[in-house]
């Protein structure tokens, strides 16, 4: 059988150099995929904060097109909104399409001339996966004051 003539030079890698290869290459990937996973948890919570403000804006606007007596009767208590992923209102507690709780809370402040009543809105969002019963992951909270378009009843009063 006739060998077939190889010089030193082309041998190939030895088990020595293919393992210190693999190590290096360990050393410097090991570090990325650290990287990469919290990379992965920053970009999940920058959803929720977008859309908690998303929600904050839903539910100011609603109470600004609500009449002042709507909301002044709301004055001292708190009520919860429930959300899904998208940011969609959902009217049931018991839904499994819940991820986020906004809870607000209502004040009236009255009113002074020349000045119209208000109402301040403290909104809480909480990540609420499957609705449950509002306690969760506080995202983001929003405190605001409404200037209602509707204030029958007030009385600016005349100089």
């Amino acid at each position: 059988m006739n060998k077939l003539p190889f010089s030193k030079k082309s041998r190939g890698f030895t088990l020595v150099e293919v393992c210190i290869s693999m190590g290096i290459m360990t050393v410097t990937l090991v570090p990325l995929l650290g990287l990469m996973a919290n990379g992965l948890t920053q970009v999940g919570s920058n959803i929720d904060k977008n859309q908690a403000v998303n929600i904050c804006q839903q539910v100011y606007v609603a109470a600004q097109q609500q009449s002042f007596s709507n909301l002044a009767t709301l004055a001292g208590t708190t009520q919860p909104f429930y959300f899904t992923a998208e940011g969609d209102s959902v009217a049931t507690t018991g839904s499994a399409n819940i991820v986020y709780t906004a809870k607000v809370t209502y004040s009236a402040s009255a009113a002074t001339a020349p000045t119209p009543p208000l109402v301040t809105l403290a909104i809480k969002i909480l990540k609420t996966p499957g609705g449950s019963a509002g306690t969760g992951n506080p995202v983001a909270s929003f405190v605001g004051t409404v200037s209602c378009p509707d204030v029958s009843g007030y009385n600016a009063g005349t100089d």
